[in-house]
């Protein structure tokens, strides 16, 4: 895979751009999942706005864009705590449902775990992998199983990110398993049990 076609695909498998393929298919394909459209629009806001705003801001913040990608990677992870941790707290300002609780936890739990391992413990899981897998893995169980295949783009991520030299298979690997156990303990809490507040 050359450098062009590797950049290529890590811009594809953006977090918040999965993020809103996953909403849209919620959207055309379980659409009970959000009580109404204004909770569509929320969690398009929250998970792929906010988050996706980084980017441009890191560019504009002197101190932010002279420590280069390390800095956009860290701006990255606070909007998307900012923007998940608000999402799940409009799930229960607007009374959603068991499944939309249950994303946004998955959601909360993952962008938290990688802070933990960034900013705490120093070590660099990736939160692209963290953002193609636990998506896959949401659709998977609420949407349709065959929403596995789908893992198969992983390969990309782990190609194209080795390839640029932004993590390592050990990163990878624990960005990719972050969010599946953090769907685990989302689905334990809101969905066997019924839990609805």
């Amino acid at each position: 895979m050359s450098l062009k076609v590797s950049k290529f695909f890590r811009i594809l498998l953006l977090a918040p751009v999965i993020g809103g393929i996953l909403l849209t298919a919620i959207m055309l394909f379980k659409p009970y999942i959000f009580v109404s459209v204004l909770q569509f629009i929320l969690s398009v806001v929250t998970i792929v706005v906010l988050p996706i705003l980084a980017y441009p801001v890191s560019y504009l913040v002197p101190q932010i864009r002279h420590k280069g990608r390390d800095g956009q990677r860290e701006l990255a992870i606070v909007f998307s705590i900012v923007g998940y941790v608000l999402g799940f707290a409009f799930c229960f300002v607007f009374q959603s449902s068991p499944e939309q609780k249950a994303l946004f936890l998955t959601y909360v739990l993952s962008v938290l775990l990688i802070a933990l391992f960034s900013f705490v413990f120093k070590v660099k899981a990736s939160g692209h992998a963290c953002g193609v897998s636990g998506p896959i893995a949401y659709s998977t169980i609420f949407i349709s199983p065959w929403c596995a295949v789908f893992f198969i783009s992983l390969a990309l991520v782990y190609i194209s990110s080795i390839k640029l030299k932004r993590h390592t298979p050990s990163q990878l690997f624990l960005g990719s398993v972050i969010p599946i156990l953090s769907l685990v303990v989302a689905f334990t809490i809101f969905i066997p049990l019924g839990f609805v507040v």
